[in-house]
């Protein structure tokens, strides 16, 4: 690996944008079982039952009292102390809504000494799935719409650059500065939007000193009878980290070596000439794939020959795609 440094400055672009994205989260909801119970103490002493205490059915389906209620003690085995209290289910569902002469567990005693009987048909609980925001859906859509966001600061840091400088790559940093998702994980919602406004930094790269450098690299490498031009060389850029002011990045080059081409001798030996005989000579040139050619103005073919003054002809010659 060849290491070097090259001169740069920081740029920064500010970019802001929405987008919408389908839910994928789903969440159960619904209403909770309401309904009232008879508490029957067949003990000797009485009970005091908290607020919120619960009584199970049969079902193992559990409740808990709306209100605190005190039962008194059983006057004789078949004469129990009683009390009425509105029950809730403890959790929502239609399974919840029992019959009239449930039979319920209450608390910690024992079935046969102490329960609790429904007056009545329990009633109200339900439950139904719906859509919902996840993490998920918030992560992946900051995800998205941060990567178009930084195409954009690309761009406008692009732009900034002018004919002297290349931006090298993706932004060195790319910070959310505002962000507003339209729901919270757990909302019901068919879709969620998200504004999201990033700040980005890059790094500038004076081009010149960066094809100079690339050709002191592969230099060694240019096969005789061929040159490198700046316009033949690409670049691709990993950034690694900042250290103090400078940036450090993995920069790979690629070439494209073309013939070393005496380009006045060719354009003589064209000029004046059909491009059906242009394409015969250049056939015989080293490193000639095709040619396009291209006559202003527009003649019909009888008429079409390239200019007889050489200044006229404008011979390009660039690497096959």
């Amino acid at each position: 690996m060849v290491k070097g440094i090259i001169a740069g400055r920081i740029l920064s672009s500010t970019a802001s944008g929405e987008k919408t994205a389908k839910t994928s989260g789903s969440k159960l909801i619904g209403d909770k079982t309401k309904g009232s119970v008879n508490i029957r103490n067949g003990t000797d002493k009485n009970i005091n039952l908290s607020s919120g205490a619960s009584i199970v059915s049969s079902g193992n389906l559990s409740f808990n009292l709306d209100s605190s209620a005190s039962v008194s003690a059983a006057l004789s085995p078949s004469s129990p102390g009683t009390s009425t209290v509105s029950v809730t289910a403890s959790s929502i569902g239609a399974e919840y809504n029992l019959a009239k002469d449930e039979t319920f567990k209450v608390g910690n005693f024992s079935k046969s000494v102490v329960d609790a009987v429904s007056t009545s048909d329990f009633s109200g609980g339900s439950s139904r799935q719906i859509s919902a925001v996840s993490k998920e859906d918030q992560v992946n859509l900051e995800k998205s719409l941060m990567e178009e966001l930084s195409q954009n600061a690309i761009g406008d840091m692009g732009s900034q650059t002018g004919g002297s400088e290349i931006l090298a790559g993706e932004p060195v940093s790319l910070v959310a500065s505002a962000k507003a998702f339209s729901s919270k994980v757990g909302d019901e919602a068919e879709n969620l939007k998200l504004n999201l406004e990033v700040v980005a930094s890059g790094v500038a790269i004076d081009k010149a000193k960066l094809f100079e450098y690339a050709k002191s690299i592969l230099k060694d490498n240019i096969p005789s009878g061929y040159v490198l031009r700046d316009d033949q060389i690409s670049f691709e850029f990993e950034f690694l980290n900042e250290n103090s002011d400078q940036f450090r990045f993995k920069v790979s080059f690629s070439a494209n070596f073309l013939p070393q081409i005496k380009s006045d001798e060719i354009i003589k030996k064209i000029a004046g000439k059909t491009p059906q005989v242009v394409e015969n000579y250049l056939m015989g040139v080293a490193g000639y794939a095709r040619a396009e050619i291209t006559i202003k103005p527009k003649l019909p073919s009888f008429f079409r020959v390239l200019p007889h003054v050489k200044k006229n002809i404008n011979l390009e010659i660039v690497a096959d795609k």
